[in-house]
């Protein structure tokens, strides 16, 4: 019956000592999870600073963008504003200038366009005149 004892008691104690490495191999192996976890937490950590720190980068651009917007529909309200003067002004030249003023041109043309006429008959009268006396000189020299 000692025997029967001592084998129990040792069937007994490998199982516990089994029981224990199993347990010890899950605690190591539970541990390499955990410092794995932490491990991924501290990386999070640091993406969520990182992330934070874009965040308040693209805050800023667009307060910037935002301020660059108002400065250009000011100009645009500006750009509107000289528009309409200059479309006011156009207006007014319009008004100003005679209605007749294209028939004066036209009379003005016509009126060169007869000068020229005249001027061209002067001068190649001219021009006939003086060949023909040239002519009457060399003719009349013979």
């Amino acid at each position: 019956m000692s025997d029967d004892i001592s084998l129990l008691s040792r069937s007994i104690l490998e199982k516990i000592d089994h029981g224990f490495k199993e347990n010890q191999e899950s605690f190591v192996t539970l541990r390499m999870e955990i410092d794995k976890i932490a491990t991924e937490v501290r990386q999070l950590t640091v993406d969520i600073v990182e992330l934070k720190g874009n965040v308040a980068v693209v805050k800023n651009e667009a307060f910037e963008a935002r301020s660059d917007v108002s400065k250009l529909e000011l100009k645009v309200i500006e750009l509107e504003k000289k528009a309409k003067e200059l479309e006011l002004a156009v207006e007014v030249a319009r008004n100003v200038t005679p209605r007749h003023l294209p028939e004066r041109v036209a009379i003005i043309e016509n009126s060169l366009t007869g000068v020229k006429k005249i001027g061209w008959f002067v001068l190649t009268a001219s021009a006939g005149l003086i060949i023909k006396a040239m002519w009457d000189v060399m003719t009349a020299g013979v």
